[in-house]
């Protein structure tokens, strides 16, 4: 947005999507500037710290929504694969265990 080119849906998406990421896991900003040219300058470098106590998982999920070429950065499909927005999720088999309890119990 900051270069003024034509707006890239799903490509602005994530981005903006890993900025709300890294801003709920850390509770800071990736990008940060007392000026708006200085906040301009860190956002077109990509460059942005990692907290000390980040997963590995949770940081390697970033680098795929924090990635300044929009033709590289993930889309939505493969974010929602990642391993970290996976993490718990077990899915089909809780259902296949609710069936088998409601078989059971009837």
């Amino acid at each position: 947005m900051f270069l003024a080119k034509k707006y890239d849906g799903p490509e602005v998406d994530v981005w903006s999507l890993g900025v709300i990421l890294y801003t709920l896991v850390s509770g800071s900003l990736p990008f940060d500037g007392s000026t708006l040219r200085e906040l301009r300058e860190r956002v077109l470098r990509g460059k942005y710290r990692i907290p000390f106590y980040m997963s590995t998982d949770c940081e390697n999920l970033l680098k795929k929504f924090l990635v300044l070429n929009p033709a590289k950065r993930a889309s939505l499909e493969t974010i929602m694969k990642d391993k970290w927005m996976n993490q718990g999720y077990v899915g089909l088999v809780i259902l296949h265990l609710i069936c088998v309890v409601k078989e059971y119990l009837l």
